[in-house]
């Protein structure tokens, strides 16, 4: 039987076979369904520009489905460390990582296509993009969530209690900044102070990936105001929203858990 360290060399050498460029990093994206298996990839040059892999050597599809389906056998058990995502990132000196990834809106995806076979068009269709429309709506809840969570994480635990937090965000490029408001006796003027963020970057990016999917309307500007009960407001300004009868501003609220205050 094949070993898992023999298809992950069997991976590696048909990414840098394809590749005839100078490479720092290839990406292998894999998509696996219990009869099929497909993939996407691209590598980047030393100044980060990308190209897509063209994977067409003779007999690669039936070869790397038959691999890839024995990888499942061999990393999962009665069901338990499920995946139907795979990650192959190969770099230019033969090391490699691999990341299995249990991707739910995806398994919804392929559940509801395979359960719809005997609904008509456009109804199928139709329903298919509601279930996205409904996937896209947790993910940006989630991440609304993951970005309030950040900066509750970090916000002052000294001094005089905090009103605010508040993380202003623009783009084109990116970029992004935070600072506490607060108080310090009644009446006195509110006092900003900067913020230092960890982890949230990663959220930021996803905001955007997810505006570029439609799921927002499109934004140059976004404030996030944090209150100290978990509160939230989102609040976006899009200067060419008018040319498509759309409103220039526009506010998404919810609620985050804040996290326990240490012993």
């Amino acid at each position: 039987m094949i070993s898992a360290k023999e298809i992950y060399a069997f991976i590696g050498k048909i990414i840098a076979d394809d590749i005839q460029d100078e490479w720092q990093q290839a990406i292998l994206n894999v998509e696996r369904l219990e009869d099929s298996v497909g993939c996407d990839g691209y590598y980047t040059n030393e100044t980060g520009d990308k190209t897509d892999l063209e994977l067409e050597a003779e007999g690669f599809d039936l070869q790397f489905s038959s691999r890839i389906q024995a990888l499942y056998s061999i990393t999962t058990s009665e069901e338990s460390n499920r995946w139907n995502r795979l990650r192959y990132t190969l770099y230019a000196n033969n090391s490699f990582e691999v990341d299995f990834i249990w991707d739910e809106d995806f398994a919804e995806e392929m559940a509801y296509i395979n359960s719809t076979t005997q609904v008509p068009e456009p109804q199928r269709a139709n329903g298919l993009d509601f279930l996205k429309q409904r996937q896209l709506e947790r993910k940006t809840r989630h991440l609304y969530d993951t970005l309030a969570l950040a900066l509750l994480r970090n916000a002052p635990t000294s001094g005089s209690p905090w009103q605010q937090l508040v993380l202003t965000l623009t783009q084109p490029p990116l970029h992004y900044e935070a600072h506490t408001e607060r108080t310090p006796a009644p009446r006195a003027p509110v006092q900003r102070q900067a913020l230092l963020l960890l982890g949230e970057h990663e959220a930021v990016e996803a905001l955007v990936e997810l505006t570029e999917k439609g799921d927002h309307l499109g934004w140059e500007r976004a404030q996030v105001v944090v209150q100290p009960t978990g509160a939230y407001r989102f609040s976006f300004e899009w200067a060419g929203a008018p040319a498509y009868k759309l409103p220039r501003h526009y506010h998404r609220d919810g609620q985050a858990t804040p996290p326990e205050s240490p012993a």
